[in-house]
Order: structure tokens, then C-alpha cells, then sequence
């Protein structure tokens, strides 16, 4: 290691980093050289897709834009590239010819940018879990999947949500003990369970009472509480989420849960 590896200071920095440059350059432009490259171009303005170009000559579509970091006018070379070699007979330009025909001319590439910005000012992932968690179970409530809940796809549709944050609203619902995990489903949890969950939660919030711990206080653990109140510990978990969830505890890693306010 040399000694402007060891250096932090600025000087020795700005050198490790210019060296660090200088090799990255070295390694793409190696990777490619000229005379492959005028060849991936020429592949490409003939009409070859840029996937196979991609696989033929061993690089990603990604290491193949960011050699522009290097190559000052790559970027232009391989859209015109890319342009010339397009099929003439589909609507270049569009979301669906850049998924479905697999097209990456500039055009069919600013459209699928253009369509991916529009989703996001329209907030399509950016409800919280929460917000779903209260929709899927206001439409419950409303009469539509009494029993069984609709399959996450069909969720994911309806509520104009991620798989991800479907995932979370239901596991947010079980922790309230109003759904159940059934098969590869959702069921709603029926009122004899509700009501045994909700005994136990009025023990734990009874067993913490008495403790007299109070906020910034560190509850006993899972195995502790289960013990104490001689029920599963699973059940004992459901209900400390169900305090967690409204804001009374705070799930600390590697530590037991906080309290954050008092019990009473």
C-alpha cells in the first residue's frame, strides 16, 4: 500500500482518487477496445437489439452508456446508432414499444423515463403502509371480502400500490389482529380470536402498569412477558406490535421494546 493509500489528507486524497480514475478508464476502455467498439456500433445501426449486442460482446447495457464518463460523444455515437438500426414500422416513441418490442432508441427510452416520473408525481408508491393497511380494511368493512381478502395482485391493482407495501398493510392488519395469514391468503379473523387477542393485550398493557416503568423505560422481554402472563409467545409479540403501531412502544434492534408513553 503506498503511502498516499494511508494518507487521509487532502492532498494524498485527491492523488488516490485521480489514480483510482485513471484505472477504472484503463479497465472499460480495455474492456472495449476501438476497433470493438466501431464493431458494436456497426452491429447496432444494422438493426441488431441491443440485448443481443449486449450478450454477443460480453457488457451490460449499463457499462456500455457509462463509457460517455470516458469517451467524450459516446453517448451521441450509440444513440445514433441505436436510431438508425430501429425498426421503421413501430411507433417509436411510446411506453408500450419500449417494454413490449424492447426498443432503446433515444425516443422509446424518454418516453419510458417520461412514464416512470409521471408515476411517481402521481404517488403511485409513495402511500404509506398505513394508508393502505386503512383502505384494504375499510373496504372489508364495506362488504367486499367478508371472509377471505382479495390475492395481493388484485390488491396491488385496486389500491395502486407496490407488492412491497401490500405486504406491509397486511402484516399491519394481522398485528391488530384483524386479518390472519390462511394458505397462500388472507382471511379476516373471526370475533371469538379477536376478542381472546385483545384479552391478551389487555394483560400485557396491565402487566406493564403494574411495573411502573414509564417513558425511555425498557420492557421486559418477549420470553419474559410470555412467561409472566403464561401465554405463547407469539401471541405476546401480536400484542406489543399492536402497541408499537399505535406509537405507545418503540422497537429498538438487538434490545427490548421502549416505551414511549404511559400505560395505563
Amino acid at each position: 500500500m503506498t503511502t498516499a493509500e494511508k494518507s487521509r489528507c487532502g492532498h494524498c486524497e485527491s492523488l488516490r482518487r485521480t489514480a483510482e480514475s485513471a484505472r477504472r478508464r484503463t479497465a472499460a476502455l480495455e474492456r472495449l477496445p476501438a476497433h470493438v467498439r466501431e464493431s458494436l456500433l456497426g452491429d447496432l445501426a444494422a438493426g441488431v437489439p441491443l440485448s443481443e449486442v449486449c450478450q454477443q460482446y460480453g457488457v451490460t447495457t449499463a457499462r456500455l452508456h457509462s463509457l460517455d464518463l470516458y469517451l467524450p460523444g459516446w453517448s451521441q455515437r450509440l444513440d445514433d446508432a441505436l436510431t438508425a438500426g430501429r425498426d421503421p414500422d413501430l411507433p417509436h416513441g411510446s411506453e408500450d414499444t419500449y417494454r413490449h418490442a424492447k426498443c432503446r432508441c433515444p425516443d422509446c427510452r424518454a418516453a419510458h423515463g417520461g412514464r416512470r416520473t409521471a408515476d411517481r408525481a402521481a404517488g403511485r408508491d409513495r402511500r404509506t403502509r398505513r394508508q393502505v393497511a386503512a383502505d384494504i380494511w375499510a373496504a372489508v368493512q364495506s362488504g367486499e371480502g367478508t371472509v377471505r381478502l382479495p390475492a395481493v395482485s388484485v390488491l396491488m391493482t385496486r389500491h395502486a400500490a407496490s407488492r412491497s407495501t401490500i405486504l406491509g398493510a397486511l402484516e399491519l392488519l394481522a398485528e391488530q389482529f384483524l386479518i390472519v395469514k390462511s394458505g397462500r391468503g388472507w382471511r379476516v379473523r373471526d370475533r371469538a380470536a379477536s376478542g381472546e387477542q385483545e384479552k391478551v393485550l389487555e394483560e400485557v398493557r396491565a402487566h406493564i402498569a403494574r411495573a411502573g416503568l414509564r417513558p425511555g423505560d425498557y420492557l421486559p422481554t418477549e420470553t419474559a412477558l410470555a412467561g409472566a402472563l403464561q401465554q405463547p409467545r407469539t401471541v405476546v409479540r401480536q400484542a406489543l406490535g399492536e402497541l408499537e403501531t399505535a406509537g405507545l412502544l418503540e422497537h429498538v434492534p438487538h434490545r427490548p421494546r421502549r416505551l414511549l408513553a404511559p400505560i395505563g
